[in-house]
C-alpha cells in the first residue's frame, strides 16, 4: 500500500506541469504535456514545461475584442474536455502498466517455497 501511494505522489509530481497547464486553461496544454510525458525524465525537460506552464499566454495589443461569433463554443470546450479525458485514461494505464511490472518484478516466492540461489558451477568438480 505504501508503494501505492508513493507511486501516485510520484506521478503527481512527474505530470506537475501538465496538472497546472490544464488548470490554468493554457491554450497549449497538449504541447506542454507531450513534452512533460516525453523528455520530463531529463529534469531539463521537465523544468521546461513547469516555466511554460506557470507563462502568462502572451496577448496581442492589436487584436480585436472577441465577438460572440469568436467565443468558444459548447461542442468546442466538451471536445477539449474529451481529448483532456483520454490523456487522463493514457497516464493512468501507462502508470497501472509501470505498478504491475513493478510488482511482477518484486513478486516473492509462493508461501512455503524455498527460494535457493545457485551460485557459480565449479567446471573442475566431477562427480563420480
Amino acid at each position: 500500500m505504501e508503494a501505492l501511494i508513493s507511486m501516485a505522489i510520484s506521478l503527481a509530481l512527474y505530470l506537475l506541469p501538465t496538472i497546472i497547464a490544464a488548470a490554468r486553461h493554457k491554450r497549449n496544454v497538449v504541447a506542454i504535456g507531450a513534452l512533460n510525458i516525453l523528455l520530463g525524465w531529463t529534469l531539463i525537460g521537465w523544468v521546461v514545461a513547469l516555466v511554460w506552464s506557470l507563462m502568462h499566454d502572451k496577448v496581442d495589443p492589436h487584436q480585436q475584442p472577441a465577438s460572440r461569433e469568436q467565443h468558444q463554443s459548447v461542442d468546442e470546450i466538451e471536445r477539449r474536455m474529451s481529448r483532456s479525458r483520454v490523456w487522463i485514461a493514457v497516464v493512468v494505464v501507462i502508470a497501472g502498466v509501470i505498478f504491475l511490472v513493478y510488482q511482477h518484478q518484486n513478486a516473492a516466492a509462493p508461501p512455503g517455497v524455498e527460494q535457493t540461489q545457485q551460485g557459480p558451477v565449479d567446471t573442475n568438480e566431477r562427480e563420480l
